[in-house]
């Protein structure tokens, strides 16, 4: 069954689709979510993420230890050390935390350089952190891969051989940081170092003095003292036995004394002893590398591995990135808990210390999310959704949100522990809590543009991460396909909802108002819907490209309905031109005001009525539908010359035709309009005959009177239904020509008025001095023939015979007039006009008139 709908049902399928199309642009953007609106967006999260920032409560177990301008000049003044610190000091710092409690103590720092102390003041740090147990420092991954450094040659020289491996990689960790490589070379159940790495055998035994020589690498190089199996007697050469007296003569020794060390014998190391090079990378990618997939999600790559110094590098409990990216306008909203670098995942400095924190927990990524489990069979794990790019958007607090300490303090509390008084910070400040170890200094520390809008230090953004990962709360944003949904949908409605309000009134104004306040209403509506989300369920939904959207749905549908009315406006105007004169309907559009009974003037214009001659008695014949037909034809192929002419059709009367020229639009030439399209009229009627008295039997033949003067134009009827049309005599008297045509003879008849401006345009005759019935007052007419110069030398020769004719006529020579007349019809058998005043002066002659004749002739007729 076909449904047909109601038309303003189809305006609302068509605003209802409008909404669709741009709600599916909008939707397209909020999946592809380009550049240039993304920045649109972000605000609207800043604007969220503030309010979150008022409502929410910051962690009590996270504390910033501060290395202020303050602090570095307290240590100047009262400690004598001057900036920089030595790592001993970092080392003190971790001891006092680890004293009094600490969860996890966090070095928001990247120890890569050497520093300007001894190498044993790194190790002295590197050991303070392996006491600890519980320290994470920072890791420097980069995007781009670092310069490649030349390894050197392939020469090395053993150490010593460890009874186990974590032995070996004891001593090879405090060789790393005296500019060496390092080896740690299976033996067995144990492993051997070896130190070089050289291109020359000279080269590792340089090394080896410089080594040697250190007093902190004394007891590494100082060979054993281990005494001989039981059993072996000595060489005859072999120097006695430890436990055997000296000989008289020999020098007394120190039994304390440790041997000298000997010089190696260095060696080029195979492809797979070189392999197990010990460096800070190696220590690094063991300890801290998790094995795992990305989670089908897009992880950024840091191809680059610049890490801390090797001895430092292999003190703490775990290392963490500590290079987190920015959005496009410098703003950190987000964290990446875990990158990719090789085939491997590093954690962020934050997750490491959630990971020294939570002993035994091993982070992967399963369905786009962060699991922190104990075990694969974990049913309860920590689970933090991530985004496409595995980043989860940081649940920010008021900036100063976490208790600060100042890093002088504790130095100062673990002297006064050492010295056995009461610390200046109490350890319930540090008991259970991550502490966060930074510089804060004006030329130190490293300061980021948050969401909130302030400055603040990459420590307290570190705070936060770790903050969010403890509560499990963090922002995720909607996916793609949902922030689409939401655009489609929020579009879709504003449309549906502003088409109703269009449809419901007609009044511009109030649907204006309406159309502002829905789509306001929904703008607010889902801001406060999105700002719900995201306080409360720490849900990310797109504002920007939805309210952009909807916006550009109400313009969509605002030009919609404009151009729907436009389309009406133009279908009523051509419609009413059907009806009336297209130019009048024009004039009305551009001035409604005319559409009242008060509308009405007078104008010089120029009236046409016209005729079919014959029409009663043969349309009384015809079948109906023939009648319909020929009349259509006739009335279109008339109206459309009028039209053409710049007329208007004022009405048709059955086969009668009324128009004027004048009105609306004036026109000064109106009388040489009208004249040209009458000729244009009589033309198109005599071609087109044939056609008709061949399809419809009948010959068409149409009389018509044209007249000039002044006329009354406007609306005219009743306040229920009137017309705009033309009144006065002038209107009147055309009539009456046009039915004078008929005792004449003749098909085009025009007044004197219409006559006088057009005289030097058209072939004319006078016809007579006629007063027409119901007027005493005579009027001059005249036939029309064509224009000038269209018209045949015959046609000239008739108009000069018949002015003189009328001329004996007028002059009471009745008998000398029908002679003359009489000729023209010996040419002329079928003029009319001759016929007529043959009759007449057959009459007068046999009865003259009375010497007060004036010529006139009163038709008793219409």
């Amino acid at each position: 069954m076909r449904v047909t709908l109601s038309p303003r049902a189809k305006k609302l399928a068509a605003a209802g689709l409008v909404g669709v199309l741009v709600g599916l642009v909008a939707a397209v953007l909020a999946f592809l979510r380009p550049r240039s609106l993304e920045g649109i967006e972000l605000w609207t999260y800043d604007q969220r993420a503030k309010v979150v920032a008022r409502q929410g409560v910051a962690s009590s177990d996270i504390v910033l230890i501060e290395v202020s301008e303050q602090d570095i000049e307290d240590a100047e003044d009262k400690l004598d050390v001057t900036w920089p610190w030595p790592r001993a000091m970092y080392g003190y710092i971790a001891a006092y935390c680890k004293t009094a409690g600490a969860k996890v103590v966090v070095f928001d720092w990247l120890f890569q350089d050497r520093g300007q102390y001894s190498v044993g003041d790194a190790e002295e740090f590197a050991q303070a952190m392996r006491d600890a147990g519980n320290v994470v420092i920072g890791l420097a991954l980069t995007r781009d891969p670092l310069v490649a450094r030349p390894r050197s040659g392939a020469w090395a020289a053993p150490l010593r051989t460890f009874a186990t491996a974590a032995e070996a990689e004891t001593a090879a960790q405090k060789l790393l940081a005296w500019n060496t490589r390092v080896f740690v070379v299976p033996e067995g159940a144990g492993a051997t170092v070896w130190y070089g790495g050289k291109d020359h055998a000279e080269d590792v035994v340089a090394a080896w003095r410089r080594m040697s020589s250190a007093e902190e690498l004394a007891e590494l190089f100082t060979p054993p003292s281990d005494p001989p199996p039981p059993g072996d007697a000595p060489p005859g050469d072999a120097p006695p036995p430890s436990d055997a007296p000296p000989p008289s003569d020999a020098p007394p020794t120190d039994p304390a004394e440790p041997p000298p060390p000997v010089e190696p014998t260095p060696r080029q190391l195979t492809a797979a002893e070189l392999a197990t090079e010990l460096t800070a990378t190696t220590i690094i990618t063991r300890r801290d590398g998790v094995v795992g997939g990305d989670g089908g999600m897009r992880l950024e790559r840091k191809d680059g591995l610049d890490p801390p110094l090797a001895v430092i590098a292999a003190g703490p409990a775990r290392s963490g990135n500590v290079y987190q990216g920015t959005d496009a306008d410098g703003i950190m909203r987000q964290h990446a808990p875990l990158v990719r670098h090789g085939d491997r995942l590093y954690p962020s400095l934050a997750l490491a210390a959630y990971l020294v924190a939570h002993p035994g927990v091993m982070p992967s990524l399963r369905d786009g999310q962060l699991v922190l489990a104990t075990g694969i069979d974990d049913d309860l794990p920590v689970t933090i959704p991530l985004d496409e790019h595995g980043r989860f958007s940081l649940r920010f607090h008021r900036a100063g949100a976490y208790p600060r300490i100042s890093a002088y303090e504790v130095l100062r509390s673990q002297a006064q522990l050492d010295e056995g008084q009461a610390p200046a910070i109490a350890f319930e400040r540090l008991r259970g809590k991550y502490v966060i170890v930074a510089a804060t200094g004006q030329a130190l520390r490293d300061v980021r543009i948050t969401p909130l809008g302030t400055p603040v230090p990459g420590s307290e953004i570190q705070a936060t991460a770790i903050d969010n990962l403890e509560a499990a709360q963090v922002i995720r944003r909607a996916s793609r396909g949902g922030d689409a949904a939401a655009a489609l949908a929020l579009c879709t409605l504003v449309a549906l909802g502003v088409t109703g309000v269009w449809m419901a009134t007609r009044k511009t104004t109030i649907a204006l108002a309406a159309t502002t306040a829905i789509t306001g209403g929904s703008l607010l509506g889902y801001w406060w819907l999105a700002r719900w989300l995201f306080i409360h369920d720490g849900l990310w939904i797109g504002v920007a490209i939805p309210a952009t959207g909807a916006v550009a749905s109400v313009f969509a549908i605002i030009l919609v309905t404009s151009a729907a009315e436009r389309r009406n406006r133009r279908f009523v105007q051509e419609a009413l031109g059907r009806y009336t004169s297209a130019a009048l309907v024009k004039e009305l559009m551009e001035h409604p005001e005319h559409l009242s009974l008060e509308w009405g003037e007078r104008r010089g214009m120029s009236v046409y009525f016209s005729d079919i001659a014959g029409f009663t008695s043969f349309s009384e014949n015809m079948p109906p539908e023939d009648l319909v037909r020929l009349l259509n034809d006739y009335l279109t192929h008339m109206t459309d010359l009028v039209l053409e002419h710049g007329g208007v059709v004022d009405k048709y009367i059955g086969d009668a035709v009324m128009a004027f020229w004048g009105a609306p639009i004036p026109n000064a030439d109106h009388a040489a309009a009208a004249v040209r399209c009458a000729i244009a009229m009589r033309d198109r009627c005599a071609e087109l005959r044939p056609g008709w008295k061949e399809r419809y039997g009948v010959d068409v033949f149409a009389r018509a009177g044209l007249s000039s003067g002044d006329a009354v134009v406007g609306n005219m009827g009743s306040k229920h239904k009137y017309n705009y049309t033309v009144m006065g005599d002038m209107v009147n008297l055309a009539s009456r020509l046009e039915g004078a045509n008929k005792a004449y003879g003749t098909a085009l008849m025009i007044s004197e008025a219409c006559y006088e401006p057009v005289k030097h345009l058209v072939v004319t005759r006078e016809l007579d001095l006629l007063a027409v019935k119901g007027k005493d007052k005579p009027v001059r007419v005249y036939e029309v023939f064509g224009e000038v110069g269209k018209v045949d030398a015959d046609v000239i020769a008739l108009t000069e015979a018949f002015a003189a004719a009328l001329a004996l006529y007028r002059g009471r020579d009745f008998a000398g007039a029908e002679a003359a007349f009489r000729d023209i019809l010996v040419k002329n058998p079928d003029d009319g006009p001759s016929k007529t005043y043959v009759e007449r002066c057959r009459h007068l002659a046999a009865e003259p008139p009375g010497d007060d004749w004036d010529g006139v002739w009163h038709l008793k007729e219409k």
